[in-house]
C-alpha cells in the first residue's frame, strides 16, 4: 500500500505512474528478504494474481485523466522471447559477479549457508532489465520500490547509464513495521490485504481502528490524503449521511483525534474540527419488526434469487448461508448481539434451582468498556419461545457439549459469519419485498420491545448488560422467582400467548 501511496501521490502532482505487473519475474521469484526459494505458480495462477493486482491498483488510482492515467504493462511481454545468448552479450556483460555478491538479497542467503539457485541469481538482472526497457518504451525515470529493493533498482539506473546514457532515477520507502516491531510483510501471516477476498472489509476497517497509538502518526502521513481544506466537504458529507447521533459521535471522535495529534505528538497545526457543531440529537427511530413480516424473510431465503451483482463486469455473489434462518431465530429470541449469536455454545446453558435455564456468556460489551480482567457475565433467560427453538435445534441430545448451537461443523471464522448474516438479512429483507429500513440490529429491538410490555422500566437492566444487577434481581435468587422474573422469563414476542 505504500508504494501505491506514492504513486497517488505522484499522480496528483501531474506525473502518469506506469504498474509493472511482474508476470515475468514472478516464474522465478526475487530472494530479497527470503531464507528459501519462492513458490513458483502455475500459468494459471500468475494470470489470475495479475488480473487481481491490476483490479485493486485501479481503485486506488485515477484512470479518468488521459494525460495522468497509469500505464499497465507485463514485464512478461518482454522477457518471453529473449534470446540467452543476445542477453548475456547485450545486458549481461554490464553486470560482475564480484557486484552481485555484495547485494543483501544474495549475501545474507550466502552467509547463512542457505542455497540459492542460479534462477534466483538472474532475477536482479532481470528487474534491471525491466527498468531498461520502460525507460526505453515508455521513458520511465523512476523506479519505486521497498527498501528491500534497493539493489536491484541501483543495478537498473546503472543499467540504463550504461547502455543508453539516460540519467534514471530511484526511490525506496522503508519496510513498515508495527511499534511492537512486527513486520506487515505482503507475504507474511496476518497480512493486511487489499482484496477482500483474503480480508473482509470489516477486518481491514478493524485493523486500522485498532491501530496502536504509537503508529497513528505514522499511518495517517503514510496511508491518507488528509487535507485541511477537505474538513468542510467531510462535515457536509457527514452531515448528510449520518444520523444525528452519529454525526456527533463522528466529529467528537476526529476532533479527539486532531487533539492527540497536536497535544501528544507535538505537531505543529490548527485542530480543523475543534469548533464543529453539535446537533441536537432526536430520538430514536429504529424500528420494530412484525411477526408477518419476519416470516416474510424467512420464506425469502428459501424462494428469492440469491445472487447480487458486483461492479460494472457482472460479477455474481452467492448470499444464501445454509444457517442464515436459524441465525434470525437466534437474533430474534435471544435479544443478543452479533458476536454474541454466533458463538453461543450448548455448554453456555446453565439452569437456576428453581430449574429456569439460561445462558450464561462473556459480556465482551462491558470488557471492553472496563478494559480490566475482571470476570464479567451476561445472562440471557431462555423463554418459552427459545427454549422450543432450541430443542428444534437438538438441545435435549447436545445440552453440556462444547459445540456451538449456530452453524456447529463451521468453516468459515465468527467475524465471517457476522457479516455474512447482516448482509443476508438485508439481502433477503429486499427479497421479502419489505420497505421498512430495518437491518439485523432490528430484531434485538424487537425483542426488547416485547420485554417491555413485561419489565417496564427494569427493561434497561436486561438491555444494558448490568450483569450484577441482572444476576441479583432476575435469574439467579437462591429462594424464590419473584413474579416479574416469571413474567420475564415468559415473554413471548410477538404477544403470543
Amino acid at each position: 500500500l505504500l508504494q501505491i501511496m506514492c504513486l497517488r501521490l505522484l499522480q496528483k502532482n501531474g506525473h502518469r505512474p506506469i504498474v509493472l505487473l511482474g508476470g515475468g519475474t514472478t516464474r522465478i521469484g526475487d530472494p530479497s528478504g527470503k531464507d528459501k526459494t519462492r513458490k513458483i505458480l502455475s500459468e494459471e495462477e500468475i494470470e489470475k494474481n495479475i488480473k487481481n493486482i491490476k483490479n485493486i491498483l485501479k481503485k486506488f488510482l485515477d484512470n479518468d485523466n488521459p494525460k495522468t492515467k497509469p500505464i499497465f504493462v507485463n514485464n512478461y511481454t518482454w522477457l518471453k522471447n529473449l534470446n540467452y545468448i543476445s542477453f548475456l552479450r547485450d545486458i549481461g556483460k554490464h553486470f560482475t559477479i564480484n557486484r552481485m555478491l555484495t547485494f543483501d538479497s544474495v549475501k545474507l542467503r550466502l552467509d547463512r549457508e542457505q542455497s540459492l539457485s542460479y534462477m534466483e541469481f538472474n532475477y536482479m538482472i532481470l528487474q534491471a532489465y525491466d527498468f531498461l526497457e520502460l525507460s526505453k518504451k515508455e521513458n520511465c525515470v523512476l523506479q519505486i520500490g521497498g527498501s528491500d529493493q534497493w539493489g536491484n533498482i541501483v543495478n537498473g539506473v546503472e543499467l540504463i547509464k550504461r547502455y543508453s546514457n539516460k540519467q534514471s532515477y530511484g526511490l525506496t520507502t522503508p519496510l513498515i513495521t508495527l511499534a511492537t516491531g512486527a513486520k506487515m510483510g505482503k507475504s507474511e501471516n496476518g497480512a493486511i490485504w487489499l482484496d477482500e477476498k483474503f480480508l473482509s472489509a470489516y477486518d481491514y476497517w478493524q485493523f486500522w481502528r485498532n491501530t496502536d497509538d504509537r503508529d497513528v502518526v505514522k499511518f495517517l502521513k503514510n496511508f491518507t490524503d488528509i487535507k485541511i481544506e477537505d474538513v468542510s466537504n467531510f462535515y457536509k458529507w457527514t452531515e448528510d449521511n449520518y444520523g444525528d447521533r452519529s454525526f456527533n459521535k463522528c466529529f467528537a471522535a476526529v476532533r479527539t483525534f486532531f487533539e492527540f495529534l497536536i497535544e501528544i505528538e507535538n505537531i505543529e497545526m490548527k485542530n480543523p474540527f475543534r469548533k464543529f457543531i453539535t446537533k441536537a440529537a432526536t430520538p430514536s427511530s429504529i424500528d420494530t419488526i412484525t411477526e408477518d413480516e419476519f416470516n416474510k424473510i424467512l420464506t425469502a431465503v428459501d424462494t428469492f434469487n440469491p445472487f447480487i451483482t458486483l461492479g460494472g463486469k457482472g460479477e455474481k455473489k452467492n448470499m444464501f448461508r445454509p444457517y442464515l434462518k436459524d441465525g434470525f431465530k437466534l437474533f430474534l429470541l435471544t435479544g443478543g448481539r452479533r458476536e454474541e449469536v454466533v458463538d453461543l455454545k450448548w455448554s453456555d446453558i446453565f439452569s437456576t434451582p428453581q430449574g429456569v435455564k439460561l445462558f450464561i456468556i462473556d459480556n465482551l460489551k462491558v470488557k471492553r468498556m472496563k478494559k480490566d480482567n475482571k470476570e464479567c457475565k451476561k445472562y440471557i433467560g431462555i423463554n418459552i419461545d427459545l427454549e422450543d427453538f432450541l430443542i428444534e435445534l437438538g438441545m435435549n441430545e447436545k445440552i453440556g457439549t462444547d459445540e456451538y448451537i449456530l452453524y456447529p461443523n463451521r468453516t468459515s471464522t465468527t467475524k465471517t459469519i457476522m457479516t455474512d448474516l447482516s448482509r443476508g438479512f438485508s439481502h433477503y429483507k429486499e427479497g421479502a419485498g419489505i420497505k421498512k429500513d430495518i437491518s439485523l440490529s432490528n430484531l434485538r429491538k424487537t425483542y426488547l420491545t416485547w420485554h417491555h410490555q413485561v419489565l417496564g422500566d427494569d427493561t434497561g437492566l436486561v438491555s444494558s448488560h448490568s450483569t450484577t444487577q441482572v444476576l441479583e434481581k432476575y435469574y439467579l435468587d437462591p429462594k424464590v422467582l419473584t413474579a416479574v422474573e416469571i413474567s420475564a422469563l415468559n415473554v413471548r414476542v410477538f404477544g403470543k400467548k
